[in-house]
């Protein structure tokens, strides 16, 4: 996804379900997750950090806070390392 796109991209960080695509939501959208009865209690990590615990039947909501980051990389552009890690080779050109 483009860095200029002003979206929240959900992403299954142990897919290991049926479901293991990410979502594209516009960045004014909020997501509710809730924990299933069935499951343990939960680690809230937020950067690294663990900042509480979720137990079955319990939900947090998400938003993106607007400006939150400003990220500047030297040396490629965000299409080549896109190219790299996809291993796009050349161009979609015709000759």
């Amino acid at each position: 996804m483009s860095p200029r796109v002003e979206a929240v991209l959900v992403v299954a960080a142990a897919a290991h379900s049926a479901f293991n695509r990410a979502l594209v939501l516009p960045a004014d959208e909020e997501v509710t997750l809730q924990v299933l009865p069935s499951s343990g209690r939960l680690a809230v990590e937020v950067d690294g950090a663990v900042m509480g615990h979720l137990s079955p039947g319990d939900s947090v909501t998400v938003s993106a806070w607007p400006g939150a980051a400003k990220v500047v990389r030297l040396g490629t552009t965000f299409y080549e390392r896109a190219r790299r890690k996809l291993r796009v080779d050349g161009s979609a050109e015709a000759d």
